[in-house]
């Protein structure tokens, strides 16, 4: 099993320097990249978090536009959503 990430980390890390207009085409073009490199019986997972709208309780849909595009564009066919939760960063309400 090869993972890509132990060879090509300058590939797979985002530092944020991607404007939010561009990153759906930019996760685009590297998981083309990644595709060509892990071949017809390939998998691959992508660790994406959700991104909130500045100043609503509203979430981006950049990742649902990325999942849409994908498919279409690519014929990277979605396998499952798993969320994961860190009772850490949950926020605490007052009673």
């Amino acid at each position: 099993m090869r993972y890509l990430t132990d060879t090509q980390k300058s590939m797979c890390v985002y530092d944020g320097n991607v404007p939010p207009d561009r990153w759906v085409g930019w996760l685009l073009e590297l998981c083309d990249k990644w595709q060509n490199i892990l071949g017809p019986d390939g998998s691959m997972m992508i660790k994406i978090g959700p991104v909130f709208k500045e100043g609503l309780a509203a979430q981006q849909l950049q990742v649902e536009r990325l999942l849409v595009k994908l498919e279409d564009e690519l014929g990277i066919h979605l396998l499952q959503h798993e969320f994961c939760m860190s009772r850490e960063k949950v926020v605490q309400t007052r009673d």
